[in-house]
């Protein structure tokens, strides 16, 4: 889950540092604090954010999570809408979530976002590349192991994640607030072979 809020006309000017927790739901029976977390960092270059390495390790963390960066006299990178999770048979698992940066204009349908991508399990970085960074329309060895891309300012802020699995290759769509849909390329489990069946759950019954 993130922290943030962008829903009062004070949340315009927030400079607070916000955050992303993911916590094992393993019912630890106590209040968990942030030292028992792995604290991930990233570095930023250009239109991409790369997991650093990990400066502090914490043995048996109960989770991770990752601060977002903030500038004096601007509003704060922030979270406010949900994560998407998703679990894979030849990939690493990983969560999905877009960050809101806006603008100190109410009446502004600007503002900017950026796509994060990070291990489920551990917030670090993935093994091999899962996004399109050098621009050829594939996603192969060719392309750097990223953990965020900014998203185009032409869509404003981004107020959900939609995900269109493929054979291979996924597709990602973001609305914007300018009215405006963008989408980026994401690898994805292959197809099954023909003649192999994948379990989905068509329906259910709740029994009182």
């Amino acid at each position: 889950f993130g922290t943030g809020s962008y829903i009062a006309t004070d949340d315009l000017t927030n400079e607070d540092e916000q955050s992303f927790y993911a916590l094992w739901d393993n019912e630890w029976g106590s209040t968990i604090s942030r030292s028992e977390l792995q604290e991930q960092t990233f570095s930023q270059s250009g239109g991409f954010r790369q997991i650093n390495a990990i400066a502090t390790p914490v043995v048996d963390p109960k989770g991770w999570f990752i601060d977002f960066p903030t500038s004096s006299g601007s509003p704060s990178e922030r979270i406010v809408t949900n994560p998407l999770m998703k679990n894979f048979t030849t990939l690493e698992d990983r969560v999905l979530f877009v960050t809101t940066i806006p603008t100190t204009d109410p009446c502004d349908r600007g503002g900017s976002s950026w796509l994060m991508e990070l291990r489920a399990e551990t917030g670090d970085a993935f093994s091999t590349p899962v996004l399109d960074t050098d621009g050829d329309g594939d996603i192969d060895a060719d392309d750097s192991i990223v953990a965020g891309a900014k998203l185009d300012q032409n869509l404003g802020i981004v107020t959900s994640l939609t995900w269109v699995s493929g054979d291979g290759v996924a597709m990602k769509y973001f609305p914007g607030s300018k009215g405006t849909v963008g989408s980026l390329k994401n690898t994805d489990d292959p197809n099954p072979p023909p003649g192999v069946l994948t379990p989905t759950r068509v329906y259910w019954q709740q029994i009182m």
